[in-house]
């Protein structure tokens, strides 16, 4: 079961390209990356996800283009870490994991 104490479910995103990332989850924006940065967002964090399961949309501010997309649900994996992707174009890190 994920643990409030922790953040519970969370997806970690980091951006290495040059324009900044927005982030969307189930249609709420829920933060923007700049270059260089990293979000960790989690359902009980500082950028707080809504309950999965997740649609999420990542796409680039300065043109709108999408860079990534995805369903992410809770498959009973608890507590197992789970590599989303790692590079999309070289730009752009997701790391999905629970704690």
């Amino acid at each position: 079961m994920p643990s409030k104490a922790c953040g519970g479910f969370h997806l970690v995103v980091t951006n290495a390209g040059t324009s900044a990332i927005a982030v969307r989850m189930n249609g709420e924006a829920i933060t923007t990356v700049e270059p260089g940065g990293t979000a960790d967002i989690a359902q009980y964090g500082n950028y707080p996800a809504p309950a999965m399961p997740w649609e999420v949309d990542a796409t680039r501010v300065k043109d709108g283009a999408v860079v990534f997309t995805a369903h992410l649900d809770n498959d009973g994996t608890d507590g197992r870490r789970v590599q989303v992707d790692d590079a999309l174009a070289g730009d752009l890190a997701l790391t999905l994991f629970v704690c």
